[in-house]
């Protein structure tokens, strides 16, 4: 009877001790789980086609009788181009013709050279097409043209487009957060494409209204 009496005591706490480490795996594996969704979450967030997340304005909007284009504004289109050709063919070329010295330490190089493939694959992307969309009112399609030419690289037709949806997005500058404005599409397949991105909230604003119109045939 002692023995049990000794033995009674240590199996309740053997359990409790048990019980505490299953807990600490299931809040473990829940705890994975949640930030597995989080990431997926936010990897599902599509990337605007047209305009670039910042601190200003990068698109500019057309509107005609027939239709409205929008496109990457002048501005930021020369910048693009004028920063990627600099870090990218100007950089590689100069140093192609007068390069490091030897005892440079290899993960320079490495870094220099990645920044120059990067900026030349950016570069060559922008140069070869400015990209932009066009809604027609006639048809209700969004055209979306990836590099120059007349043949689009995405059409999505009026049947298809179940709603047109403005998202708020914060672009971290500094430590401050500033809102940026995302025009989504979503078809009748739950795909969705981000349009363009803005800072004018006015401009995304009226741009949705410009495409609802297209959508149902308004002029």
């Amino acid at each position: 009877m002692i023995v049990r009496n000794a033995e009674s005591p240590g199996a309740p706490m053997a359990t409790m001790h048990l019980s505490s480490m299953q807990r600490m795996n299931v809040v473990e594996q829940y705890g994975i789980r949640s930030v597995t969704k989080i990431r997926q979450k936010a990897s599902k967030q599509a990337k605007p086609l047209v305009g670039f997340s910042g601190i200003r304005n990068s698109i500019a909007v057309e509107r005609r009788p027939d239709g409205v284009k929008c496109r990457v504004s002048t501005r930021s289109y020369l910048f693009v181009l004028a920063g990627t050709g600099l870090f990218g063919p100007v950089l590689g070329s100069i140093f192609y013709l007068r390069p490091l010295e030897q005892h440079t330490p290899s993960y320079i190089l490495g870094a220099v050279w990645l920044l120059i493939f990067l900026s030349s694959f950016v570069f060559i992307r922008y140069l070869l097409g400015c990209p932009r969309f066009t809604a027609d009112y006639g048809t209700g399609e969004i055209l979306y043209f990836k590099w120059w030419g007349s043949k689009p690289s995405l059409v999505l037709r009026r049947e298809e487009i179940r709603n047109v949806e403005v998202e708020e997005r914060s672009f971290l500058d500094e430590g401050t957060r500033v809102p940026n404005f995302c025009l989504t599409v979503t078809t009748s397949q739950d795909k969705q494409y981000a349009l363009c991105v803005s800072t004018d909230q006015q401009l995304i604003g009226s741009l949705r209204s410009d495409l609802e119109n297209a959508r149902f045939g308004r002029i």
